[in-house]
């Protein structure tokens, strides 16, 4: 096992994580205000990508307002995108970090790999808003973005 993987599997048990494997990927779930978000993990040589999934598939017809919602969100943000699958109807948030050599500090490395599921907190109140009230996308972002 590498070092950044073993960095990795540590910081997600220190956090009360329960961490599992689906062929390369490392796997943790992680509650929050929109339900328990699977985290995937993907660990190589000097690279960590870390994704978050929205518990709920986002049906049909309310993707194309989603999509809108998402592309607004995505406009300011610095670390990380929104994805929507089209197909399977899976919301994601995901984020990267590149750093050759060792595994960053602590805290560094953990800024990373926690950062999709505190941005699917950060606009649940939206994504709800969409999904569960027939929200429009603004005013949907609003709710996150303390505008509303």
């Amino acid at each position: 096992m590498g070092s950044w993987e073993q960095a990795v599997l540590e910081l997600l048990q220190e956090n009360g994580c329960k961490p599992w494997r689906e062929g390369e990927l490392i796997c943790a779930s992680l509650r929050g205000q929109g339900g328990e978000y699977d985290l995937y993990l993907l660990v190589k040589q000097q690279m960590l990508v870390s994704v978050a999934r929205w518990p709920k598939e986002v049906p049909d017809e309310r993707q194309m307002e989603m999509a809108h919602f998402l592309h607004l969100a995505n406009f300011g943000l610095l670390l990380g995108c929104f994805e929507l699958d089209f197909d399977q109807g899976d919301l994601r948030y995901r984020c990267c970090l590149y750093q050759p050599g060792p595994p960053p500090l602590k805290e560094a490395l953990r800024r990373y790999l926690f950062t999709p599921v505190l941005m699917m907190e950060r606009y649940a109140p939206g994504i709800q808003a969409v999904l569960e009230k027939g929200c429009l996308a603004r005013r949907a972002l609003a709710l996150c973005e303390g505008e509303a």
